[in-house]
């Protein structure tokens, strides 16, 4: 199931999945060049100024 959601991210451009020859782990990692994100992570901060 975390698999289906992985890749839902990854084909939209959200998280960038890195992964080694051989290798069944894999990195997960936010991609910050996606507008998408970077309005995200920039509203999740305003909150937290707000609720601070």
């Amino acid at each position: 199931m975390l698999k289906h959601e992985v890749d839902f991210l990854e084909r939209r451009g959200i998280v960038e999945v890195i992964s080694g020859d051989g290798v069944r782990a894999k990195i997960i990692r936010i991609n910050y060049s996606n507008p998408k994100v970077i309005l995200l992570k920039d509203l999740i901060e305003e909150v937290k100024d707000i609720l601070e």
